[in-house]
């Protein structure tokens, strides 16, 4: 697992339940699971919540790209992740 799959999961989860997207939540969690460790798949969460308290990539582009993306293409990478 690299550092890069673990800031993207994590982050995306963060966003997604920030927008209140149970469904990707739920997909993108599910997802986690199949590509990490249990113990790889912990620290995404616990990564995931403390973005809630101190959200370190809030002012970095690559928060803001993701945070477009997945408001734009909610729909799209739900149905992606169902058929994965």
């Amino acid at each position: 697992m690299s550092f890069s799959l673990v800031k993207i999961l994590s982050c995306a989860i963060f966003i997604a339940e920030r927008n209140n997207n149970k469904i990707l939540t739920i997909l993108l969690k599910d997802y986690a699971k199949t590509k990490v460790t249990k113990s790889q798949f912990i620290f995404i969460m616990m990564l995931a919540i403390c973005y809630r308290e101190n959200n370190i990539y809030q002012n970095d582009s690559f928060y803001k790209l993701l945070l477009v993306y997945i408001t734009l293409y909610s729909s799209s990478i739900c149905r992606t992740l169902i058929l994965i």
